[in-house]
């Protein structure tokens, strides 16, 4: 893996090999550690909202990135519940079938594809939100923007995120025929 030369660590990519409806992806193991730790903190949000609604007492509003997931994927008039659990047990998954070490994940079919395509969807979801909101000047968390180049830096991982995981895993769609 080689950096380009503006320095952007995020650079470098994933090399997927298919065999059949088996694919085999090759990361740079520091990008796999990373991208279980966005699945954990996004599963985090999404399990305190939850339990919010198990004590009978969510907040009015959700956490913006949860808000952003329920928008994009709540155009059939599910509830929030309805939503939430598949997005919440689909990150259990896939955190769970993060290696521990090493850079090798097999994705054994297109259920593997699509459960890690929608997790690394959910969580471009959720740092694009919060990447507008530090734009915006507005807290997440709690907690101002740190500076600037932090705002180009969670834009790159969701870039890199999108760009090497949830593009290439997401199905091909056959042209309609010709008339």
């Amino acid at each position: 893996m080689t950096a380009e030369t503006d320095g952007n660590p995020f650079d470098g990519g994933v090399s997927w090999d298919r065999r059949g409806e088996h694919w085999v992806g090759v990361f740079h193991p520091g990008y796999l550690s990373l991208f279980r730790e966005h699945i954990a903190t996004l599963r985090g949000i999404i399990r305190r909202r939850l339990d919010q609604h198990a004590a009978g007492v969510p907040e009015r509003e959700p956490d913006p990135r949860v808000a952003a997931i329920l928008r994009l994927r709540g155009g059939d008039g599910r509830s929030e519940l309805e939503i939430l659990f598949p997005v919440v047990n689909r990150l259990a998954e896939v955190e769970a079938e993060v290696p521990e070490s090493g850079g090798v994940v097999e994705l054994r079919g297109w259920e593997d594809r699509y459960r890690w395509g929608s997790a690394a969807l959910d969580v471009c979801i959720a740092i694009t939100e919060w990447v507008q909101r530090w734009s915006r000047g507005e807290q997440v968390d709690g907690a101002p923007c740190p500076d600037p180049a932090a705002l180009v830096l969670w834009s790159r991982q969701c870039e890199w995120l999108n760009e090497h995981i949830v593009v290439p895993l997401r199905p091909l769609v056959d042209p309609a025929p010709e008339s």
